[in-house]
């Protein structure tokens, strides 16, 4: 570095002798922190100074804080104390990104905005270009690290601070060195108590425990979703307390919005709540009531709120004076969860529009999609799959509430028909059928279910052989008759009959099985019924697409016999996603979106097959070996539907084929000649496999 003057060298030099200035970490940062958009501003968010001042403690190796999106968690623990840092108390930090680009980012993009906007940062950054690059910066006394989880970047340095950020975007197991908060804070260990590691995040976890309650004694535990919230757990576990401006008591804010804003737990919620009503809903429940005396405080009062607010850690209380009484955890992680009603950025009527829009959306598609994600980044808590709330129910219960109805003919409210195959191999070698009727918004009838055994094929004593779906393509030419040109008479006795619209068939089983499938797709293309008939196989990924078009090939595998090459196209369907959806809908006690009504003339078997499965935390698993083929009929309808695009239908104006049967071209009496087919051009989506 090239200095004026010997002077300025010594003031340089001094600079580093000069004890720091005794203040409070959330002081530092109120002093340095300066954006592009302006100083940083405390006010919007008074929650976050205990927090940031823990940043100083010795008698915490760690801080995890744990919120809704926009809650200023990132710009305090993240941004202001890397600045409070280079300012007051110099040492060497290590900033954690989740990923390589977005460790680029925040260095390129919002840091150096940062030094660029405070004086007092870029005063203490190095002049020497070399010393100012993507990855490392170095500042008067320290050096500025960015990096990403990655074993080896969190090995062979040693750090006085740490800060990951979004920790849940990262993966439980580093390069098979353990989790990111073990190798980050262990960069901390020489510095000893001074050492010090911070998380900070958003949830994006699911939990599977339906029977999980926080202790009594203990209110403040979160579910057992693994991640940050695991972190959070094994920490003090403080929630903020409101003070009533009426009787002066302080109460919790709990995470859950559902007690925040009294609303009715979600399985209701999904079967009661319209589009209609979505508003009128949020507007009474944009509000929060005391839980001691009753009186409303709405989202002006919040910033007052905030500012008088306290946190309380985990088997503690807080008296009307503020006096924090009982003992808090013995640890050395001081843990935060922050609710979304005292985040200061969150409009409580858009937080409850949100949560709506997505439970609407679910009932129209079965995607939870939209509810996980406003439950995790919106809300700023752990989500429960709908699989798993309330009460599941048996085979038994189901059967009960079958409705007497017709096999073989099709109810008032169908629209149109799906068939599914499940492909037999041993001594129940075949093809079980499953027709399923679909109204508006996924409302589903079973029409009919049979079991295909015996094929055209003839013995020597003319009796019709056993089918063999791995050994003969001819055999799988049943399905066309059976299923795939099938057509079911409406129950209102006009002669009208509907077709089946699309036939899913599963594309694994046995050796041989999948080659036959393939063969028999080309000759249903051939005959121009390939957009008829679809073949289905489970996807390997928990996070993949519910339904996503792919063609297999299998030339280069030398070890595969599958006869994939390319031009059969095969609809990868995530099972686990699906069956979430069916196990939530199977809940649904009065007609509406996702209902299933169940025919009376449906075998007990068949109920038992549907809930023979079960919710894990790796996804569902049939432990007991139960048959379960009707589960998985009742997944490939539900891929039927997607590929279909019928999530997409205004049922205002729905396309002609699902339309009510006066207006349906596709309702005819089988002496009627067909209409001709109406052109639908391809759209570039990956679940739109059917031509329609």
């Amino acid at each position: 570095m090239r200095y004026g003057s010997a002077a300025e060298v010594r003031r340089s030099v001094c600079e580093g002798f000069r004890p720091a200035e005794r203040i409070s970490v959330s002081e530092g940062i109120n002093r340095t922190l300066v954006t592009k958009d302006g100083p940083y501003s405390p006010e919007l968010s008074p929650y976050m100074a205990q927090p940031a001042d823990r940043l100083d403690s010795r008698k915490y190796r760690a801080v995890v804080f744990i919120g809704p999106g926009r809650c200023s968690k990132t710009a305090t623990l993240i941004d202001g104390w890397a600045v409070r840092n280079i300012r007051y108390a110099p040492g060497d930090m290590l900033i954690v990104q989740s990923s390589q680009d977005l460790a680029r980012y925040y260095s390129k993009q919002r840091f150096d905005k940062i030094i660029k906007a405070s004086p007092k940062v870029r005063e203490r950054l190095s002049t020497r270009r070399q010393d100012d690059n993507t990855y490392d910066k170095v500042f008067r006394n320290m050096v500025l690290a960015f990096g990403w989880p990655s074993g080896a970047q969190l090995s062979g340095r040693d750090f006085r601070y740490v800060a990951i950020t979004e920790y849940d975007l990262a993966a439980d197991d580093i390069d098979e060195e353990g989790s990111l908060f073990t190798l980050g804070s262990m960069r901390t260990q020489s510095y000893m108590s001074a050492g010090m590691t911070v998380v900070e995040t958003s949830i994006r976890r699911v939990y599977t425990d339906a029977q999980w309650r926080p202790k009594r004694e203990l209110p403040h535990e979160a579910p057992p979703a693994g991640g940050a919230t695991l972190l959070y757990n094994m920490g003090t576990r403080n929630w903020l307390y409101w003070q009533c401006r009426e009787c002066r008591e302080f109460y919790p804010l709990n995470p859950d919005v559902h007690v925040m804003f009294g609303l009715d737990p979600i399985e209701h919620l999904a079967n009661k709540l319209t589009a209609d009503t979505l508003e009128d809903w949020v507007r009474h429940h944009a509000c929060i009531a005391c839980p001691h005396c009753g009186a409303v405080a709405k989202e002006d009062q919040r910033r007052a709120l905030n500012k008088g607010a306290r946190w309380v850690p985990d088997g503690c209380r807080i008296t009307p004076d503020g006096e924090i009484i009982g003992e808090q955890r013995e640890t050395d992680i001081d843990s935060y969860q922050l609710s979304c009603v005292a985040a200061g950025y969150a409009h409580w009527p858009k937080l409850l529009r949100d949560y709506g829009v997505a439970i609407l959306e679910y009932q129209r598609t079965g995607l939870e999609t939209g509810i996980k994600e406003t439950v995790n980044l919106h809300q700023g808590r752990a989500y429960l799959p709908f699989a798993l709330q309330g009460k599941r129910k048996a085979g038994h219960e189901l059967q009960k509430r079958a409705e007497e109805q017709r096999q073989g003919y099709v109810p008032r409210g169908v629209r149109f028909l799906t068939a599914s195959v499940d492909v037999q191999a041993g001594k129940r070698a075949g093809f079980v059928v499953k027709v399923l009727g679909w109204g508006p918004h996924r409302e589903h009838w079973t029409i009919d279910r049979f079991h295909l055994r015996h094929s055209e094929r003839e013995g020597e004593d003319g009796q019709p052989l056993l089918l063999d779906p791995a050994g003969y393509v001819e055999d799988w030419q049943r399905l066309v008759e059976k299923a795939i040109q099938r057509r079911y008479p409406l129950e209102d006795g006009s002669g009208r009959t509907m077709p089946v619209r699309v036939t899913l068939c599963d594309s694994g089983g046995e050796d041989g099985v999948t080659s036959r499938a393939y063969e028999f797709w080309r000759q249903m293309a051939r005959e121009g019924m390939g957009h008829k008939f679809r073949l289905v196989k489970g996807a390997n990924s928990s996070n993949a697409p519910r339904v996503e078009e792919r063609r297999p090939d299998a030339r280069g595998n030398k070890q595969s016999n599958s006869g994939a090459t390319g031009d059969v196209p095969v609809l990868f369907i995530n099972t686990d996603q699906i069956k979430d959806t069916i196990a939530a809908d199977l809940k649904r006690e009065e007609p509406g979106p996702g209902f299933w009504h169940f025919a009376s003339w449906m075998p007990t078997s068949a109920f038992e097959e549907l809930t023979a499965e079960t919710r894990t935390a790796k996804g569902w698993v049939n432990a007991s070996k139960r048959h379960n083929e009707e589960l998985d009929l009742c997944v490939y309808g539900e891929a039927a539907w997607i590929a279909l695009q019928a999530d997409k239908i205004n049922w205002a104006n729905p396309p002609p084929w699902a339309r009510e049967w006066d207006e349906n071209p596709d309702v005819r009496r089988d002496d009627e000649e067909e209409p001709p087919p109406v052109r639908v051009l391809r759209r570039g989506n990956r679940t739109s496999g059917v031509q329609l």
